[in-house]
């Protein structure tokens, strides 16, 4: 093997593990923006929540923040 395709095969490797460094940070990211919405969804369900049936009032509900 030649000295210019081992430092081709490096660079190569290198290449590819950021791009799996950067992939798996976009993952965690997106997850964290779902887990996110998520939540924000659920507490403004809580908030906003519509009557269910007749006997279901559509009171506020107020979430305490400590």
């Amino acid at each position: 093997m030649l000295k210019r395709d081992k430092i081709l095969l490096g660079i190569t490797i290198g290449v590819a593990a950021l791009d799996a460094g950067l992939a798996y940070g976009t993952y965690l990211k997106k997850k964290g923006v779902v887990i996110r919405d998520m939540v924000l969804t659920s507490i403004d369900d809580r908030i906003h929540r519509k009557p269910q049936d007749e006997n279901d009032s559509a009171k506020v509900t107020k979430i305490p923040i400590s």
